[in-house]
């Protein structure tokens, strides 16, 4: 009679469920790296946005626009579901443009990109 240890009854199956969690990890580690790669493409493109709106608004200081806080808006068009947070012209004509990008990411719903652009001199 070919009877097995009782050890060797109650592990019949354990393999199927560390499989089981292998595959559970390997899949949240998956999601969790797709989400931070996401979320780093959503912080460039805010980064890249508000380059464009701040190079926007310094021109239009410089053309001598009553508002060139409003040509921040006309540069940030393209980028759709980015939008104006905050917009300052110094006496300089050095602009400040910040901008905020949705994620679609519960946890980090917006990230916020800033930039500088000013008139220099060449001399």
């Amino acid at each position: 009679m070919n009877r097995a240890h009782p050890l060797q009854r109650s592990d019949r199956g354990s393999m199927t469920i560390v499989g089981a969690a292998l595959i559970l990890l390997a899949a949240v580690l998956l999601c969790a790296i797709a989400a931070i790669g996401h979320l780093l493409l959503c912080r460039s493109r805010a980064g890249t946005a508000a380059e464009g709106a701040a190079i926007a608004v310094a021109t239009a200081w410089d053309e001598g626009r009553a508002d060139p806080c409003s040509a921040a808006a006309d540069a940030l068009e393209p980028y759709g579901d980015v939008a104006l947070t905050a917009c300052d012209v110094a006496a300089s004509g050095d602009a400040t443009v910040t901008v905020s990008a949705r994620t679609g990411i519960p946890f980090v719903p917006e990230v916020l990109g800033k930039s500088r652009a000013g008139p220099q001199n060449c001399a």
